[in-house]
């Protein structure tokens, strides 16, 4: 019984730090190879998370990329879940972590032949940094590098850049 107390009290004072967000990004996408002629994608990134200690926060996305090609008109869903560890408690705290998720390409066939599409999987890895605003307390101004690799018919490498703000409740 003592143990079970033990870890319940230690569990809510990890707990205790806890805090919510949510934000949204601006998002850059370039290929790392030549696959239908993509050259980079442009879209955005909604988020929210949960930061359970200090150090490790945990988060969900919807991404959206507009593939920009040559040939054709594709889209790029992703959804997926984060887990970052930022070793410090700067002004400045640098961020690195991992995700794993859902993809899925819509493409635009020619010829008014319809839309087919692709599902598959999501892994990155990322690294990034994270700042107060100077607007209001709880505003965060993120910024972040990734390496996603998405496994469909067609496998993506993708280095993506994302921009954007974190509201901390």
């Amino acid at each position: 019984m003592k143990a079970f107390a033990t870890i319940t009290f230690l569990l809510l004072c990890q707990l205790s730090y806890g805090q919510f967000y949510f934000g949204a990004n601006a998002v850059a996408g370039f290929s790392t190879q030549k696959v239908n002629d993509m050259d980079y994608s442009k879209g955005f990134n909604l988020n929210s998370g949960y930061s359970i200690t200090k150090s490790i926060s945990t988060q969900v996305n919807f991404e959206r990329q507009y593939i920009v090609s040559f040939k054709e008109k594709n889209l790029l869903d992703l959804i997926y879940a984060d887990v970052m560890y930022s070793p410090t408690e700067w002004s400045i705290k640098p961020f690195a972590g991992l995700s794993a998720g859902y993809a899925r390409e819509r493409f635009d066939l020619p010829l008014d032949f319809g839309i087919m599409t692709d599902d598959g999987w999501l892994f990155s890895l990322f690294a990034g940094i994270s700042s107060h605003s100077g607007i209001i307390d709880n505003l965060m101004f993120d910024f972040r590098l990734s390496y996603d690799q998405v496994l469909i018919e067609q496998d993506k490498s993708l280095i993506k850049a994302s921009i954007g703000l974190r509201y901390v409740l």
